[in-house]
């Protein structure tokens, strides 16, 4: 699920991460949806590319409509499994539209909890990247942006990109614990063995985060807890 991922100035991982942000927006597809997937499989189109255009449709706010992105319990900041999910601030002129954007806002929102946390301790975050399914959307990058005020930059390629990374990262340490303290010459032909030796790893990692979908955020935070020992 989506979190906040980086390193403070003293060069040690800081990250947090939520529980059901990618969900949550899987929940709206399958459950709020359907007309849209309906209208999807009938044009031949992706269904997020019909929700972008209702999301866009409703006001920033949407009418006063919150959502609380607990679908799956609270990891960070509240770490508390026993948290549930619902809409406040419904009244009778709420449109599906307003109900569609708040699920947006709210997963937004939780994020910013993540941010303001690291913020709150001295940190000045104007500028981050933005990686996997949620920053597909331009819509959703944008709300996102102005909820946690900072600049987000997308890539070319976004899907499974934090699984690419943690399978680049596990290459990494594979390789670099064999040459420690060997100079370029001594290496000789085997540090071009050893670099194939990372790059069909890191291919074979990547295609298996990404066939299986694992969770990449976990895999690169695993992978970092291996690199320490």
């Amino acid at each position: 699920s989506a979190g906040i991922e980086g390193f403070g100035p003293d060069g040690k991982r800081m990250g947090r991460a939520t529980t059901a942000s990618g969900g949550a927006l899987n929940w709206l597809r399958e459950q709020i949806c359907r007309r849209e997937q309906a209208q999807a499989s009938e044009l031949g189109v992706d269904v997020f590319d019909l929700i972008d255009r209702e999301l866009a449709s409703a006001p920033p706010g949407c009418g006063g409509v919150i959502f609380q992105p607990y679908l799956a319990g609270a990891r960070s900041i509240y770490n508390d499994a026993r948290i549930k999910g619902s809409f406040t601030g419904i009244t009778l002129s709420t449109t599906r539209e307003e109900l569609m954007r708040s699920v947006v806002e709210g997963v937004g929102f939780n994020l910013s909890l993540i941010l303001d946390s690291f913020r709150s301790g001295g940190l000045t975050i104007a500028r981050m990247p933005i990686v996997g399914g949620l920053g597909k959307s331009a819509i959703i990058r944008q709300i996102f942006s102005d909820i946690l005020n900072v600049e987000l930059v997308a890539y070319e390629t976004m899907q499974e990109t934090a699984a690419v990374g943690a399978a680049v990262l596990t290459a990494f340490f594979l390789i670099v614990p064999v040459f420690k303290g060997t100079s370029i010459e001594q290496m000789g032909v085997h540090l071009e063995a050893w670099i194939f030796f990372a790059v069909v790893l890191m291919v074979l990692l990547a295609s298996i985060a990404v066939k299986q979908q694992f969770d990449g955020q976990e895999m690169l935070w695993q992978v970092t807890k291996l690199a320490a020992y």
